[in-house]
């Protein structure tokens, strides 16, 4: 708990001094566009938010991020998914970034390995890449990063929607809201249950 709590207050720190940014208005406008399909939520803490459709199976915690650049600075969102089911475990600290590939955009799917590339966790990236309900489910999801950690817990999945983000520039001064939007709402669920039936 000491360790969160300085966590927390370096990242305060380090935002303060970020040129209007509102600390948890996006989150709150996530929160929003969550709620007709997730509409069970609790607060997690300052900046996140537990979301789930149902009161059984794991929730989404929902945190968010902002990132300074010159002139402007962007605020998203990041969700993450404890699974629970046997799946194997890697080593700690192994990473499956998965993409999407094909010619266009969406239509296949690969991985990449980082950190430990133990057999199990080669294994089961190739095991979701071949999986055909996961691999629709994440051609629907338009997301920036998507990528499984091993931790001592087991894996945690992460992904960063493009949706429900806020660029803000200085010069020329315009704030923008990029909506997560139902059909995201939508894909996220369907990713939820093509992991579980997939990992089970």
């Amino acid at each position: 708990m000491a360790n969160l709590a300085a966590f927390w207050q370096q990242w305060r720190l380090r935002t303060a001094s970020v040129p209007g940014y509102r600390r948890g208005v996006t989150l709150q406008r996530v929160q929003r566009e969550l709620r007709s399909a997730w509409p069970l939520h609790s607060p997690v803490g300052e900046h996140a938010v537990a979301v789930r459709a149902s009161t059984d199976g794991p929730a989404w915690i929902v945190t968010e991020r902002v990132q300074q650049h010159f002139m402007l600075h962007v605020v998203t969102v990041e969700l993450h998914l404890p699974l629970t089911a046997n799946i194997g475990i890697g080593d700690v600290g192994s990473q499956i970034r998965l993409h999407h590939s094909g010619w266009r955009r969406g239509s296949g799917l690969a991985y990449q390995l980082r950190g430990p590339r133990s057999d199990a966790s080669r294994a089961l990236a190739e095991h979701l890449c071949a999986d055909p309900a996961l691999r629709q489910a994440l051609q629907g999801l338009d997301f920036s990063r998507c990528e499984l950690v091993c931790s001592d817990s087991g894996w945690l999945l992460r992904i960063e929607p493009f949706g429900g983000s806020e660029v803000v520039s200085r010069f020329p001064s315009f704030r923008r809201y990029v909506r997560l939007g139902p059909a995201q709402v939508l894909a996220l669920q369907q990713v939820q249950q093509a992991l579980h039936e997939c990992c089970i």
